[in-house]
């Protein structure tokens, strides 16, 4: 069987390395030159689970940092710092590095590689040779115009690189919001530091991130760039006929955090599989349906702060998981409105 990959993300580069593996004929198209993959800013924020669905150890050259711990910052007030639990262990990544890593595996299992090539809708005929036509473009350039978009929804975030702190390399920073979420993310001698939000427009995510940056007295040593992030949760359906999608084109981020990259790499184990989506609607759906739906309630909930600052470590984990189901939710808004 033949198949087309589109895009040299996460995602993609999942896909192309385990079909080539399962002896499937792969060849990936990406838009951008080899020098420039990765192009969309990411925090390059990893679980630990997530070299799980990959062939890596953890003793990789594109591990920078190993996190122990996360400060949480409501708004600029410190609330408390978490360790030891899964959430908080993980690994700063450099993206670009991961992603070669990623290149090489697949090449070496007999995926063709082509960069520079960009695939659109108008393309589609010439892909007729290939059996299956999977979509890991991030922003589904093939799917969407036969798959159902109508919930897929994405938010802008701002990324930069800077220097000057004293946080700890092995300590992330998550900074609350009332409508989003800001990052620190240690990477050997600079940080990572981004902001995203829901109904926020980009100078208003600027000023939010001058304010993180004067806190830590950073100072920045690259252009802040933007982009956007999934958090609309998955898409309905992934498959119609020989067109499958996979990763953040599918809705394959967890809404409350932005993470994609673990969710892109299960995905790449399973989208070629024949009982794809019944795979992915047991193991991953309901966990990033639940993310999406509590972002809905939490937006809702006025001084957000409050019940941040009296919430479990445990609660907060399962939070931001996405593992708080509908009855764990009504405990929680009940606590919330007896804090005084």
């Amino acid at each position: 069987m033949k198949i087309a990959v589109i895009g040299a993300g996460p995602a993609g580069l999942s896909t192309a390395y385990n079909a080539s593996k399962d002896g499937f004929d792969v060849v990936l198209y990406e838009a951008d030159l080899i020098e420039k993959v990765p192009s969309k800013p990411c925090g390059e924020a990893i679980p630990k689970g997530a070299l799980y669905y990959t062939p890596f150890k953890g003793d990789e050259d594109f591990i920078l940092n190993r996190i122990k711990q996360v400060r949480f910052y409501w708004e600029g007030e410190f609330i408390r710092e978490i360790k030891n639990f899964p959430l908080a262990e993980g690994f700063i990544i450099d993206k670009k590095k991961f992603l070669r890593s990623l290149i090489e595996l697949a090449e070496s299992e007999g995926a063709k590689i082509i960069f520079g090539k960009r695939i659109t809708i108008r393309d589609l005929p010439n892909l007729e040779k290939f059996d299956m036509v999977i979509d890991a473009s991030g922003i589904g350039v093939i799917a969407q115009h036969f798959l159902d978009y109508k919930n897929y929804r994405r938010i802008p975030v701002l990324q930069a690189y800077a220097k000057g702190s004293d946080i700890p390399e092995d300590t992330i920073v998550f900074w609350g919001l009332t409508r989003g979420y800001a990052w620190v993310f240690p990477r050997g001698d600079l940080y990572n530091i981004g902001v995203g939000g829901v109904n926020y427009s980009p100078q208003e995510l600027r000023k939010i991130l001058e304010e993180l940056i004067s806190h830590f007295n950073f100072k920045l040593v690259t252009n802040i760039r933007g982009s956007s992030v999934s958090v609309g949760g998955p898409i309905k359906r992934l498959i119609t006929n020989r067109i499958r999608v996979v990763g953040e084109a599918a809705g394959m981020v967890m809404p409350l955090t932005g993470e994609g990259i673990r969710y892109a790499l299960i995905g790449g184990q399973i989208v070629y599989k024949d009982d794809y989506e019944e795979i992915f609607n047991k193991t991953i759906r309901k966990k990033l349906e639940r993310g999406a739906f509590l972002l809905k309630i939490v937006l809702k909930i006025p001084n957000k702060g409050r019940l941040a600052r009296k919430a479990s470590d445990e609660l907060l984990y399962r939070f931001f998981e996405g593992d708080l189901r509908l009855t764990d939710v009504l405990k929680v808004l009940a606590k919330y409105i007896s804090i005084k």
